[in-house]
Parts: C-alpha cells; structure tokens; sequence
C-alpha cells in the first residue's frame, strides 16, 4: 500500500488532478445508481445544498497537510485512502442532490447528470419547477438558503486559498532538517533497485527500519567477512555524507549489509553520530 502511495504521488500534477476528478465522478455516477429516494430540491435548496458540500470538501482537503508526516510514519497510503475517499463521498452527495433538483425541475431524476458538468450544471440550478411550490414555509427559506449559500461559497474559496498555501510551505522543507524516517524513506523511494555497482557488486534493495536506512548488497565473493579496512575506509567516505546528514543527527542510523550470491552474511558497516564521532 505504501508502494502505491508513493507511485501516486510521483504522478504529474495534472494526473493527479484527473484522479481526484475521477474520484468525484465515481461518488456521483454511484448516486445515480443507487440513490433512489423521490426527495425534490427548490433552485434555492440546490444552491444551499451545493455551496454546503464544496464547503465541506474544501475543509476535508486540509487532511494532504499531514502528508509529510504521514510519509515519515509509513502511513501515507492513510492520508491518500481519505483525501480521495472523502471526494467519492462528495460526489455521491453531488449527485444526490442533482437528482433531486432534477425531480424539481423536470418531474424525473433524468437531468441530473448536468450536475457534473461545469457551465451546464448551471441550467441545473435555475430551471424553474416543474410544478408550483405549495408549502409556503419552503419557499421563505429561499432569501435565507442564498444568503447562507454565497456565505458558504465566501468560505470555500477562502478555505482552498488557505489550504493551497499551507501546502506550499509544508512541501518547501529543508531535507537537512527533515526527520531520520522521513529522510530515510525518501532515500530509499529515489534509490532504483536492483542496482549493479561493478562485475561483483550489486545493490539488490533499500529498506527503512525505524530511523534505520538499510542497504542491501550481494557480492560475487567467497569472502566470509569485510576486512576492517574496508569498514573503516566505508565508514570515513559515507560518514560526511549530506545526505545522511538528517538521519544521523536525529539519532537514527545507515547500514550497508553484504551478502555472497548463496545468501551467506558476509557482514554489516553500519554507522551512526557515535560512531561517525570517533571515526
């Protein structure tokens, strides 16, 4: 699942743009198959009602604020699996009241699907009954549903310019100062595996532990250990590492692990702050 996640958020942003459409669009084709209730909406009802859920959408998005978090928990798929479970659900509602106002308008649920579209939705909202409203307390709610509707709309529009900026400044981190998870996640998605070094070395894969980064390496090799050469010389070129920088200062650690093609550990450099110190 967090395999996914990262490969959605590596999309284009125009892709992502199409999902959350796509997301929405399901939530409301749903509606129109499956909400069958004979409810009927006033052009007044419509516009409370849709300025209500674009409001309540917006508000809903601000839950992409943790994703950063979220990606130094391993736990990003959660952050995905709501912003877009939450847009399916307003697209249901969209299309639940679309067919309502449809009822209205027309007498049938037929024209719904105007809802979803832009600039035709509009024919939506302001067609006329079909019939005359006969509840007289209905039709005094309408100078309130429009008012309480462009409030709601004042709202929304505040709320994404809001959004938009947090995100802005959520995604604008400095990696030095970015926790040893997150960093240690990050470099492990940028790293392509598997990856050959040379005619006897090959990095087979990248795992995070914890605040632990792992570097998996199978070796052509009869070797039943590293040298301490070699440890030493490894751990003096990574230790000043920059990219390593955040993991080892927020206490967390970096192995490189070797392995012979039969599956035999040959043995481990790891490095940590400590370590890095007296080296």
């Amino acid at each position: 699942m967090e395999d996914l996640a990262f490969k959605l958020l590596d999309l284009g942003e125009s892709q992502i743009d199409l999902l959350a459409i796509g997301a929405a669009l399901a939530g409301f084709l749903a509606a129109l198959v499956f909400d069958r209730s004979k409810r009927d909406l006033l052009r007044s009802e419509y516009f409370f009602a849709g300025a209500t859920l674009l409001f309540l959408a917006n508000l809903t998005q601000f839950v992409w604020l943790a994703t950063i978090p979220a990606m130094a928990r391993g736990i990003l798929w959660v952050v995905i699996v709501i912003g877009l479970g939450c847009l399916v659900v307003f697209g249901y509602f969209l299309g639940s009241i679309s067919r309502a106002r449809s009822r209205n308008a027309w007498g049938h649920p037929g024209y719904a699907f105007l809802g979803i579209i832009p600039i035709a939705n509009l024919v939506l909202l302001f067609r006329r009954p079909a019939q005359k409203v006969s509840s007289s307390s209905r039709s005094s709610q309408i100078g309130t549903n429009v008012v309480l509707g462009i409030v709601l709309l004042v709202l929304s529009t505040g709320a994404d310019r809001v959004l938009e900026r947090l995100m802005t400044r959520a995604m604008d981190f400095d990696p030095i100062e970015a926790s040893a998870a997150l960093t240690a996640r990050i470099l492990a998605r940028s790293t392509e595996t598997p990856q050959k070094i040379d005619d006897f070395l090959t990095l087979e894969k990248v795992e995070v532990a914890g605040k632990t980064l792992s570097y998996q390496y199978s070796v052509d090799t009869d070797l039943d250990s590293l040298p301490d050469s070699f440890i030493a010389e490894t751990r003096q070129d990574e230790c000043p590492n920059p990219a390593y920088a955040p993991i080892l200062q927020d206490g967390g650690a970096v192995e490189y692990i070797y392995h012979r093609l039969d599956g035999g550990l040959i043995g481990t450099v790891r490095f940590d702050a400590a370590g890095c110190a007296t080296d």
